[in-house]
């Protein structure tokens, strides 16, 4: 990995060279790149060590500061060093350095959208309105419990007990009430694709998901790190998809299909190797013929808040498109690899079966705006267990399900 001084303008660059396959770092020799078994990312930094462009896959980025803060104020990617925009995303701040205001630009095809963000005096998100239409709205308790949410035309009021647990949760006319566990884990939960019934294993991690009408089950295994090895789907009996998932640290690297005589390489990913805790996925390798030959390359484009919103191919093709609501759950699915693609919000898995995110140590129930269970570090991560990010959505990222980072 090259670095080169410190230019006249204080600025930095490094270059490195990627494996194609999207799960090595490593440097290259020329032969490697006639060959086309490399692509080489470079990055350029500013004085202050911010990351202000980089370029790689025949995409460009770049990042814009705020001339006296740390905070982006303006991210770009572009098809080709100088080619025509393909997505940006805007961002205002208060005095506080919370965003009051983002704008998210397409191609010319795309009407671009701005959202306006309110928030009240423990930075806690209360309005998110959308210039196409639309709003999202909360209240909530002294310690950070739901009261009330208005998701665009649904809302839905909340109960909580002493232990900040949910208990009534209704919707109009209709009432749903959780069930969890002595431990505290949410035994029944009520996502976007239904109601589901989950049984936990001693170390509170979800091994057993069973939807409401018994036609569905999900089978989850985990090694001795805590991460989720296997994920087996089972519809009307029959195995509807098992898969194997391979890890660098807690990166997903690798997905295995294993209903085969022998494991098949599906899918592998390359991370931003320059974000050392909350990184980014940057590319994902599809394979074929039982995993032996490159199907092709995704390249992927993110806001500030690291939710992909954007997966273009080598053609520079837009294959897929991402809008969120406030706590995770889609608005917008657009383009053939919208759902083939599981990394979305905050670069975390999606499982779509069951309308949750996978954070490793957690899951995160976007209707709810919050985790099934408590946090693992217990009152380390705060007086409301099961609250996400302290509701400051949309100036925190989570890390792993226990930390979060401003």
């Amino acid at each position: 990995m090259p670095m080169h001084p410190l230019s006249e303008n204080s600025s930095l660059s490094l270059t490195m060279t990627i494996r194609r396959m999207g799960v090595y770092l490593q440097p290259s020799g020329a032969d490697d790149l006639r060959q086309g078994r490399f692509d080489i990312r470079e990055f350029s930094y500013d004085a202050c060590g911010n990351m202000t462009q980089d370029a790689s896959f025949g995409l460009g980025h770049s990042n814009i500061y705020h001339p006296r803060l740390n905070l982006v104020t303006a991210i770009g990617y572009r098809k080709g060093a100088d080619g025509e925009s393909a997505a940006s995303h805007e961002y205002g701040y208060d005095a506080l350095m919370r965003p009051v205001q983002r704008r998210d630009s397409w191609d010319g095809t795309t009407p671009a959208t701005t959202r306006n963000f309110t928030c009240n005096s423990r930075s806690e998100l209360v309005e998110d309105r959308i210039s196409q239409g639309g709003s999202f709205s909360y209240q909530y308790d002294n310690i950070g419990n739901r009261k009330t949410a208005r998701e665009l035309e649904e809302e839905v009021s909340y109960d909580a007990n002493d232990l900040n647990q949910y208990v009534d949760i209704a919707g109009g006319e209709e009432h749903f009430k959780p069930v969890y566990d002595a431990d505290g884990n949410q035994a029944t939960i009520r996502t976007s694709t239904g109601i589901w019934e989950v049984s936990y294993d001693a170390n509170d991690r979800p091994i057993v998901f069973t939807s409401q009408d018994g036609r569905t089950a999900i089978n989850c295994g985990y090694d001795y790190r805590g991460r989720r090895f296997e994920k087996k789907v089972f519809v009307n009996g029959a195995i509807a998809s098992h898969s194997w998932f391979l890890y660098r640290d807690y990166l997903q690297v690798a997905q295995l299909d294993l209903r085969h005589p022998e494991p098949v390489l599906v899918k592998s990913y390359l991370w931003d190797p320059t974000e050392s805790m909350a990184t980014r996925i940057l590319m994902m390798t599809c394979w074929q013929e039982n995993g032996m030959k490159v199907k092709g390359h995704l390249y992927f484009m993110h806001d500030v808040m690291k939710n992909v919103t954007s997966i273009f191919d080598g053609q520079h093709t837009r294959r897929a498109r991402y809008e969120y609501a406030p706590f995770g759950s889609l608005l917008t699915t657009e383009g053939d690899m919208a759902q083939e693609n599981k990394f979305r919000f905050s670069c975390e898995f999606s499982d779509d079966e069951l309308g949750l995110v996978y954070y490793n140590y957690r899951h995160l129930n976007p209707a709810d705006g919050r985790w099934t269970n408590r946090d693992p570090i217990v009152e380390q991560g705060g007086w409301n267990l099961y609250g996400f990010l302290d509701n400051r959505v949309i100036n925190c990222i989570d890390i792993l399900g226990k930390n979060y980072l401003l």
